[in-house]
């Protein structure tokens, strides 16, 4: 027998956990429904081994929504289920689903292990488990995000042995140390084979032997405990039913090893036990490295998932803002002012469409067409009910505003705003008007008299579904004129009001923000648009020019939902554009848009060999309006991309002319430092190319010496700073795809996924997406997540009555904001056990923060909780104000309630 299956530690054998489990892929290479038929036969055989054949226990994957799935199939076994679980025979949690980590909002983390422990607990248990399997590299806040929940671990694959720059990662266990400083024992599973080294362990007994002491080798070079770890499963596979006695007979076979058949959460507890934490390496931040160890194997990174399906990452950041940053926090003013309940049942249904979307094979794109399609639908669902809710809320908040005294030949129009720092903005309006008043123009007015300069972009007679709680819900005919206006200020966590009068007469203004044909200009950027649609700003305080911006950049993709990989003779169109036509939208005091149509002639596809792009080719159209505004430095960008052909990737090319080695980037709780130079991994160890793209979240910035670039987004996700002498950053647009997994991918190794044809990869549609500039001498981090946040939630409004009486003023309002401290918001919403409410902030800076929060009315209580809500330590409060510290990077959650409550 192989020496080192003789060797003995000194306490004794070494201990084998043989853990069988499944990994369960929701929807992936087929659709959720095919994917639930093998869920019910598995769980069925899983009940019957579990209570009849001395199966002693099963870990299912960390997912609870699986209960869920099942149980709508089979109800009646719901008890069967609840006893197997408390007895510890099934491991289940802590995850509702198990996500993406940096495509989703980290607002939405936290509530997928709060939804996944919740139903865990109403099963007997839940295990604290930092079970992460198969995830795509993982954010550096979780280790914060973990421990909010009680949990002090994390066991995860893909992401880690760098060794390029001397962080090599050598044994299984370390300590992950999160951006806050919270620390985690990581148990990294095998670099070669993951959650599946004793997958389908094969019944020829000289066979097995053989196998068995393969990866007891493998694993023995790693460990740093006695303990080590055979994972009996993959991707929806059923139970190996004589595990049993497999187990029983590699006892008596291995000499020097016991092995016991076990779970995942017995082994980390095991390792805890006995590791030596103070000798452990410690690793920091981010795990995203692609790997570079000769084990590596499959072990991906996988990062252009970041820029796959782009349409579902922009419907999945509607649905989140909606969510998060209006239907919960208005729904808590609503229900402490206009006395109607919290709709937390319903809330709750909306959060559970969007993070049924958030497991990787979903919202990375990266499954069947058929997967996708119903992902559409599902973020259709969530947002539907959110935007009810939400203008719900606004119903009844304006319900108590006193409108007495108003013009009554004038509409009332509130403006919302749900940053706790006072707002401003664009807000486009469809303002209705009784049948028979003709709507030829309209005057926008402050309470106070002043003109607010607006565009009128439609005036027609339609029919308007309105609700039950309005005078007229049936389905009358109204005068609807859409116009379009710019709010300097909007109070925060609260509304502002204007008014709206028809006017007969076209108001011409005095002054102007365009200054020539195709330039506009306000007191700190000027804008000038140049013959092929790129343009260039110049920062008029610095006198710093930025020339040729927003060029377009098309090239090949021979890759798949996972990698980008050019073909081997690929063709890239860079340029502004073709048919360029050029025409100015909106000229008024406060706010300029300019309209750039372009079109490029692009290849078709690749060619039949798919080694180049074809000759012939197809125009492109790209339209893309760029909007300056009076008050603020932010130069906003609205694209939209009729795609016609296939196989290529379309980014946008900002020069940033800014000498730096690295770029910093809005993460989940977090701003990241990257290096714009990556080091590859050499052939020896190569399994994929060490990604040049990164993910983005937010927003993403240049900076060095005073001098600043940032582009802020929600809908757009990946990002690269180039590493030639302009420091171009390419925003991807779209790429255009037409398998799951590549047939012949040239950036990996192996097709990450079976080569499935997926035609709805390809982007054949209209894409609009939002992205703006802000041109800066140097702003911090606190500062560049607040203006982020601010872009991507916007403001929206409520169409009022006049004439009403109320107990809230007219003019503006605020029902909460940050006094002092530069925090932002993740969550205002009710507490999960109905007592009270939570507001969720954290510190995006490297250094402390003391917060000052003031509400409008007055507190009774205030305590900090942990992230599930579930521990509590009063906090200082007196009056209308709450104080509180925050550490660098800290997350933290206030539960309060108002006098009378």
């Amino acid at each position: 027998m192989n020496k080192s299956f003789k060797k003995k530690p000194p306490n004794g054998d070494m201990i084998v956990h043989v853990v069988p489990h499944t990994h369960w892929d929701r929807e992936w290479y087929l659709s959720y429904q095919n994917f639930r038929i093998r869920l019910v036969r598995l769980m069925d055989r899983l009940q019957y081994l579990l209570e009849n054949k001395n199966y002693p226990s099963f870990h299912f994957d960390g997912q609870t929504i699986i209960l869920e799935d099942y149980l709508e199939i089979k109800p009646a076994n719901k008890e069967i289920l609840k006893k197997l679980i408390t007895e510890e025979k099934i491991d289940v949690g802590p995850w509702y689903v198990m996500p993406d980590e940096f495509l989703v909002s980290g607002e939405s983390i936290i509530r997928n292990l709060e939804m996944g422990l919740s139903m865990a607990d109403e099963f007997g248990r839940g295990v604290k488990l930092g079970y992460l399997p198969d995830i795509f590299g993982h954010i550096s806040q979780m280790p914060q995000l973990l421990q909010g929940f009680g949990i002090d671990n994390i066991v995860f694959w893909r992401g880690i042995d760098g060794g390029a720059e001397g962080t090599e990662q050598k044994s299984s266990e370390f300590i992950w140390q999160g951006a806050d400083g919270s620390k985690l024992l990581a148990n990294h599973l095998p670099i070669h084979a993951g959650y599946s080294n004793a997958l389908s362990l094969p019944s020829a007994k000289e066979e097995m032997l053989e196998r068995i002491k393969t990866e007891l080798d493998k694993l023995t070079v790693r460990n740093t405990t006695k303990h080590l770890l055979l994972m009996n499963g993959t991707d929806h596979t059923m139970p190996e039913e004589n595990l049993v006695e497999m187990v029983e007979w590699m006892n008596e076979h291995f000499e020097g090893f016991t092995f016991i058949h076990s779970t995942v959460d017995q082994y980390v507890q095991a390792v805890k036990g006995e590791a030596h934490r103070e000798e452990l390496q410690s690793l920091q931040g981010e795990l995203r490295s692609t790997n570079y160890s000769p084990l590596g194997h499959h072990n991906f990174v996988l990062a252009n998932v970041m820029s796959t399906r782009m349409y579902l990452k922009m419907q999945n950041e509607r649905a989140q803002v909606m969510l998060e940053r209006w239907a919960e926090p208005l729904s808590v003013w609503s229900s402490r002012i206009g006395g109607v309940d919290y709709p937390y049942e319903l809330l709750r249904q909306s959060w559970k469409y969007l993070l049924q979307n958030h497991p990787h094979d979903s919202i990375c794109g990266c499954s069947i067409d058929e997967v996708h399609d119903q992902n559409e639908t599902r973020f259709e669902w969530s947002s539907e009910i959110s935007t009810q809710l939400a203008y719900e809320a606004m119903h009844g908040i304006s319900a108590q505003i006193n409108t007495e005294g108003l013009d009554e030949s004038a509409v009332p129009i509130h403006v919302f705003h749900t940053g706790l720092q006072d707002g401003e903005g664009m807000v486009e309006a469809d303002i209705l008007f009784p049948d028979g008043e003709e709507i030829r123009n309209l005057e926008l007015r402050g309470i106070d008299g002043a003109l607010i300069p607006s565009q009128v972009l439609e005036s027609r007679k339609r029919a308007v579904a309105k609700h039950a709680y309005d005078h007229h819900p049936l389905i009358p005919y109204w005068q609807a004129a859409k116009v379009r206006f710019y709010m300097p200020y909007v109070p925060a966590q609260g509304y502002t009001t204007i008014l709206a009068r028809p006017t007969r007469r076209s108001k011409v203004w005095d002054n102007s923000l365009i200054t020539r044909p195709r330039t506009m200009e306000n007191e700190w950027i000027k804008v000038d648009i140049r013959s092929d649609g790129t343009f260039d700003l110049t920062d008029k305080h610095s006198g710093r020019v930025y020339p040729g911006q927003h060029t377009l950049e098309d090239g090949g993709d021979r890759g798949d939902g996972y990698v980008y990989s050019p073909p081997l003779y690929d063709e890239v169109f860079v340029g502004g554009g073709e048919e360029c036509a050029i025409s100015v939208i909106a000229d008024t005091p406060d706010f300029a848009i300019i309209r750039i149509s372009r079109s490029m002639l692009l290849p078709l596809s690749l060619t039949g060999d798919r080694n180049a792009r074809t000759k012939e080719k197809n125009r492109v159209s790209v339209e893309t309006e760029v909007t300056l505004l009076r008050h603020t430095r932010r130069v906003e960008i609205r694209t939209t991309v009729v795609n016609s052909v296939k196989d290529h990737r379309l980014r946008v090319l900002f020069p940033t002319n800014v000498q730096t080695d690295q770029s910093r980037a809005g993460s989940q709780f977090d701003v990241v430092k990257r290096k714009v130079f990556v080091q590859q991994p050499n052939d020896e160890v190569w399994v994929e190319d060490a990604p040049t793209t990164y993910p983005m979240h937010g927003f993403v910035d240049v900076s060095e010496n005073g001098k600043g670039f940032a582009l802020l987004s929600g809908d757009l996700t990946e990002y690269e700073i180039c590493s030639d002498s302009a420091r171009t950053l390419a925003l991807t647009l779209l790429r255009s795809v037409g398998h799951l997994g590549s047939p012949d991918p040239l950036k990996i190794n192996a097709g990450a996924g079976p080569a499935l044809e997926t035609p709805g990869s390809q982007c054949l549609r209209s894409m609009t997406y939002n992205y703006a500039i802000v041109i800066h001498e140097g702003i911090s981090d606190s500062e560049l997540v607040r203006q982020a946040d601010a872009y991507r939630a916007g403001l929206r409004y409520y169409q009022g009555t006049p004439g009403k009486q109320g107990k809230l003023p007219v003019e503006a309002c605020s029902f909460l904001r940050l006094t002092e401290g530069n925090l932002s918001l993740s969550a205002l919403k009710r507490a999960e056990d109905g007592k009270g409410w939570i507001v969720r902030l954290y510190n995006p800076a490297s250094e402390a923060q003391k917060a000052v929060l003031t509400f409008k009315d007055p507190i009774a209580q205030a305590a900090m909780t942990n992230l599930q809500e579930r521990q509590s330590e009063s906090i200082q409060h007196a009056g209308k104000h709450i104080t509180v510290t925050f550490e660098p990077k800290q997350i933290r959650s206030i539960r309060f309630s108002f006098a009378g409550e």
